[in-house]
């Protein structure tokens, strides 16, 4: 960039990489990638802007003509047409596996390239969700545990961890409800201790249920 001080500050900032010459374009995506504005979507290890060079190296000028750039285009064209698929269906694991695929081809495709990073912090992130639920359920509240588990789901649906965790989530409820059921019949037909002894039980699959609590208490 070229210009005042200020201008060239503001044109770093926001503006695009300019384009390099016709015989460098084997190269442009791996540069383009190494001045990303944004610290996370450039090269996190040297390893993989050393292998993204040697891809590069291997479309030089002299060994792709612009035909087959087409054809690698058009390749990358319909694989991320499933992703999108994949990203309709919900199936975010689908979705990372064929952006590999489309940053083999091309390392510089910056749809591919930000996917393949949100999915990567939906997984963290949902994994944390999941790690919170496993660590509360001799503790809190099966409906918070529950709400965040949805929300695990919502961030990256089919997680490793997810369906075991609502499993037992989904057990834990069922023999809460049940022991709470059988607590108020035996509350109402006079068994105190029928009663105490059913709350107990629920307390015992729900800890965090703060009105449980209040009555086993009393």
């Amino acid at each position: 960039f070229l210009g005042a001080r200020a201008h060239v500050r503001s044109r770093h900032l926001d503006d695009e990489v300019p384009a390099l010459p016709p015989d460098l374009f084997w190269v442009e995506p791996v540069i383009c990638r190494c001045l990303e504005k944004d610290p996370s979507d450039r090269y996190q290890a040297v390893e993989e802007l050393l292998a993204d060079l040697e891809r590069a190296t291997q479309r030089t000028p002299e060994e792709t003509g612009d035909d087959e750039q087409d054809e690698i285009d058009e390749e990358c064209d319909e694989i991320w047409e499933d992703v999108e698929t994949a990203l309709g269906d919900g199936d975010l694991e689908t979705a990372d596996r064929l952006c590999g695929e489309i940053l083999t081809l091309c390392p510089g495709h910056r749809d591919a390239r930000h996917l393949a990073a949100e999915v990567v912090l939906r997984r963290e992130r949902a994994g944390e969700l999941f790690a919170m639920v496993e660590k509360g359920l001799d503790q809190d509240d099966l409906g918070e545990l529950a709400d965040l588990a949805c929300q695990a789901d919502e961030l990256f649906p089919g997680h490793p961890r997810g369906e075991a965790l609502k499993r037992r989530i989904a057990t834990r409820a069922d023999t809460f409800g049940g022991a709470m059921q059988a607590a108020v019949t035996a509350f109402r037909m006079g068994d105190v201790d029928g009663a105490l002894w059913a709350a107990r039980t629920a307390l015992q699959a729900n800890r965090g249920c703060a009105v449980t609590s209040s009555l086993v208490a009393r």
